[in-house]
């Protein structure tokens, strides 16, 4: 979103809502490289915060971390199921 000069609240509408369904379907969503006056306004709004990353590194980061978690529940569920 390097590129992204200004967001409308039409603009945020729709990224919310195509948030919502990609949450709804089990997925996440990684804002990063946002311009400090486009981020103010992510910032703001608070919808997208658990979302938003300064550069594409620390979203690596935390999706890395993610997967490491959906891998162990999953593990942690199979292990149960044994039982």
């Amino acid at each position: 979103m390097t590129n992204l000069e200004y967001i409308s609240s039409i603009g945020l509408a729709v990224l919310f809502r195509a948030k919502k369904s990609i949450e709804e379907s089990g997925g996440i969503v990684v804002i990063a490289n946002l311009r400090p006056n486009v981020q103010k306004i992510f910032e703001t709004v608070k919808v997208f915060s658990e979302s938003l990353f300064a550069t594409l590194h620390h979203a690596d980061e935390y999706l890395d971390n993610y997967l490491e978690y959906i891998n162990k529940k999953a593990k942690e569920e199979k292990e149960e199921n044994k039982d």
